[in-house]
């Protein structure tokens, strides 16, 4: 009797499992490890995946698409061409905004993470274009009550790179927002040792100024020059990020997103025998891409700099490491 009562147990349970239907939606749960499967994923196993994904998107079968591709993410979260397919298909199916929260829940669980930033990202450049950010304006002070021969001389000794800490501080009360003259400041706080101070001093500046993406700008770059490594470096990206999604003015915004990423993995990159911290930031690839369309954006938001040489650091650098880079500028 007992024997019969654990047969027709069983037989509900598998029943009851037949009936179940499978979730339409994201699912990242890993699958069940057995003892027979190998712990890293197999690499023939996820190209097998995608080209199948690849198939169902010709056929137009959107839905068995996305369950294969979901099947590359249980063995590779970041896979970046399961990645770049997913995110191109859902924005193809008018899906754009549900797919920025999955992947800004994705980066917030992972903000070490260069790919993590770019797939976050990816998205909005894609919706926005590659195309010039609003510039901010920062007129100069009327009322100015120094002589005008010493502010002259300040910023032709500003020019020459020879300004003084006298000459900084005069300047600073005639460009009272200039982020130009405030980086000269900046310097000199980081000469001095006095970084602490200075994101303290920034930090209030960004508060009060809400609106400027220069202010918040600033901010970042005391914090990116105050806590050096890895965390110094993630931190000041997110505040430049945080500005950029909300599209304050300031074409130094981009500019600093881009020249971060691309000095993070260049320090981690070269020379190739220095140690990488591959825990804080797997796939450089990302953090490359997030460099290149950044300083695509900063190229055409100041047409008077020129940034070829820093778009060209970063593709030389992808090439030298065989990375496969993703400009968006050339998106048709």
């Amino acid at each position: 009797m007992k024997r019969l009562l654990a047969v027709i147990l069983a037989l509900s349970v598998a029943a009851c499992g037949s009936q179940q239907r499978p979730d339409d939606g994201p699912d990242f749960s890993p699958e069940p490890y057995s003892p027979d499967e190998t712990p890293e994923p197999r690499l023939g196993e996820i190209e097998s995946l995608i080209s199948q994904a690849k198939l169902e998107i010709k056929r137009r079968d959107y839905d068995e698409a996305r369950v294969k591709l979901h099947q590359v993410f249980r063995r590779d979260r970041w896979h970046p061409e399961a990645n770049t397919l997913y995110q191109d298909l859902q924005i193809s199916r008018g899906k754009g905004d549900a797919l920025y929260q999955e992947y800004l829940d994705l980066y917030e669980a992972n903000k070490q993470r260069g790919d993590a930033l770019w797939f976050h990202v990816r998205p909005l450049l894609i919706k926005r274009g590659i195309k010039a950010c609003e510039v901010e304006m920062h007129p100069d002070a009327v009322d100015i009550k120094d002589d005008l021969k010493s502010v002259q001389e300040a910023i032709r000794n500003w020019k020459k790179g020879t300004v003084t800490h006298a000459e900084i501080e005069l300047l600073l009360r005639v460009k009272p927002g200039d982020p130009q003259v405030h980086m000269l400041r900046i310097q000199e706080f980081v000469k001095a040792g006095r970084q602490k101070e200075a994101v303290a001093l920034y930090k209030t500046y960004s508060e009060e100024n809400p609106q400027s993406g220069d202010a918040l700008y600033l901010y970042a770059l005391t914090v990116f020059h105050h806590e050096i490594g890895p965390v110094g470096e993630m931190k000041a990206l997110n505040l430049m990020r945080s500005g950029w999604i909300l599209e304050l003015p300031g074409a130094h915004l981009p500019v600093g997103i881009a020249r971060v990423a691309y000095a993070k993995i260049a320090y981690d990159l070269e020379p190739a025998g220095l140690p990488r911290i591959d825990a804080l930031f797997d796939k450089p690839y990302g953090l490359l891409n997030v460099a290149l369309n950044f300083f695509r954006i900063a190229a055409l938001s100041t047409p008077g700099a020129d940034f070829s040489e820093d778009i060209k650091r970063v593709l030389d650098l992808a090439a030298r490491h065989k990375f496969e880079l993703e400009d968006l500028s050339l998106r048709k």
